[in-house]
């Protein structure tokens, strides 16, 4: 897999089947997503259409925070999420706010902030070194 990910071209030379290995691969990600999603729905303990939907949109932000296409800045997007969402309901913080409202707020504030500073994400290239790349 590895192999493939850093040159497709390389890899079929070196007597790869590269359309096997990325057959493999969304397969792997198929069951991998569906084991999630199972797992998460008997946790939430009740199946309805909008199951995941605010989840859906803290993973979409965590993304866009780290820099799209970045696992680092995931990372450390999540936790600077995950703070900014704890401490708008701490008490000892400004006072503290309402947990259901705060929390969907500071989700909001700090993409808005850090977008408003750095629109690539926080590990993202800009758009100059991906038009240098070719992409």
């Amino acid at each position: 897999m590895r192999a493939v990910a850093d040159n497709r071209d390389l890899a079929a030379i070196s007597g790869i089947d590269v359309d096997r290995i990325g057959a493999y691969v969304w397969l792997l990600a198929g069951a991998l997503a569906g084991l999630g999603g199972v797992m998460f729905g008997v946790v939430q303990g009740t199946f309805e259409p909008n199951l995941g939907s605010q989840v859906l949109f803290l993973i979409f932000t965590t993304v866009v925070l780290g820099g799209i296409g970045s696992a680092y800045g995931a990372l450390v997007a999540g936790l600077v999420l995950g703070l900014a969402m704890d401490l708008s309901t701490w008490s000892g913080f400004f006072g503290g706010a309402s947990t259901r409202g705060s929390s969907r707020s500071s989700r909001f504030a700090a993409l808005i902030l850090l977008l408003l500073y750095r629109p690539q994400g926080l590990f993202g290239k800009g758009p100059g070194a991906l038009m240098r790349s070719g992409l």
